[in-house]
């Protein structure tokens, strides 16, 4: 007699049971970030497992503690200080960029923010252009604009993921322009109402000297090392104000030449800070909120009285390189949504310190030891996770 066809029926086994979110989070911070967008884009309850920061496994807050916000470094050697022409390109860490570094041959990186990286032609000197420092991709040429841009230029605000931004230019009297992505046009020419402060700088920061954006775009603040001040412009209210370094830096001013007192700005927890770099430790100085919301009339006494220190890594702590020869180290760039500055440290090499965790790994050694800093441009290689993800289309 023929079997029932039900009889036939394998009994299949009972599928296995979900991964849990904890296990998951745990994997995805071991990963870079590449891989963790393409695991966001598998379903939507990874993706919110991901962008949820009230998690106890939040993988945000652990993406910016190890510094994975970062994803690395192009980098090009000049011929010498003033040349134009590259010597060599390269990158650090080599496994994971897709950015080509060889672009460095004809362009030099003059500002990153929020994931973009802005470009300018080295033998086209007004010419702009923008790339997205995950994928490498151009995402806007810009039209020339109508002033010069003498001082380094600023992200203003970067949104959607990169898509939508705002680039300000400025010369070294202060004139100004905004670019928007989304007119594609360059703004009016603005300039600072009442007029430059007393004691205004002359010159332009030096090359190199990126600025740090502070309130979301309201204020951009440019460091000058020769005259020894921060310079800070109020984009609403078009005011400059000059605020004085603390004045045990500017003591160490006269006390070491520029190669002994390496100085950058950066923006810690959206904060003005300055950072040192001394004969013995790294150091960061704060700008108090109160001390920065000035009233533009050039007076900067007051702000120099509410810098606070901190020291963030002793100098050994990084390397146990003889110092009797001599010692010398330069910051090269501040990457605001890893928290990273990275150092050029003379018999050490290049140098990445995490301003959350006061944590320094040497990023290069080979190549890097006894360059002159100023024959090497620096592009930091950031991106947005976050923004990222939130700008993905839904399921």
């Amino acid at each position: 007699m023929a079997m029932s066809p039900a009889k036939h029926r394998r009994v299949e086994d009972p599928p296995p049971p979900p991964v849990p979110v904890d296990l998951l989070l745990e994997i995805f911070a071991r990963l870079d970030v590449a891989t963790i967008v393409r695991c966001a884009a598998t379903c939507k309850a990874v993706r919110r497992a991901i962008l949820d920061d009230d998690s106890p496994a939040a993988l945000g807050r652990r993406l910016v503690s190890n510094g994975a916000l970062l994803l690395g470094v192009s980098y090009a050697f000049l011929e010498h200080k003033r040349s134009d022409r590259v010597r060599s390109v390269g990158q650090v860490p080599r496994r994971s960029l897709r950015f080509d570094a060889g672009v460095l041959t004809w362009v030099e990186p003059v500002a990153s923010r929020g994931g973009l990286i802005v470009l300018r032609c080295r033998r086209s000197y007004p010419h702009l252009y923008v790339r997205n420092a995950l994928t490498g991709r151009v995402t806007s040429w810009l039209p020339p604009q109508h002033v010069s841009d003498d001082y380094p230029p600023a992200l203003l605000a970067v949104a959607d993921a990169g898509r939508s931004f705002q680039l300000l230019v400025s010369d070294v009297s202060l004139r100004t322009q905004v670019f928007s992505s989304e007119s594609g046009e360059w703004g009016p020419v603005a300039q600072v109402a009442g007029g430059l402060p007393p004691g205004f700088p002359r010159s332009a920061p030096r090359r190199g000297s990126h600025p740090v954006v502070l309130g979301g775009g309201a204020a951009v603040c440019w460091l000058h090392s020769r005259d020894q001040c921060v310079i800070r412009l109020d984009i609403g209210k078009a005011q400059a104000t000059l605020i004085e370094l603390p004045r045990r830096v500017r003591l160490c001013y006269h006390a070491y030449d520029y190669d002994h007192m390496a100085l950058q700005l950066a923006s810690a927890d959206g904060e003005l800070s300055l950072l040192v770099a001394g004969v013995r430790v790294i150091s960061m100085w704060t700008l108090s909120a109160t001390a920065e919301e000035k009233d533009g009339a050039g007076s900067s006494s007051p702000a120099a009285s509410r810098w606070t220190r901190q020291v963030l890594i002793e100098r050994e702590a990084i390397g146990r390189e003889d110092l009797s020869g001599g010692y010398s180290a330069h910051f090269l760039g501040f990457g605001e949504l890893s928290g990273m500055a990275i150092l050029l440290m003379d018999q050490i090499g290049l140098v990445r310190i995490n301003l959350r965790t006061k944590e320094a790994i040497v990023l290069g050694s080979d190549g890097f030891k006894g360059v002159d800093a100023g024959t090497l441009q620096l592009c930091l290689h950031e991106t947005d996770l976050p923004s990222l993800l939130r700008a993905m289309r839904s399921f």
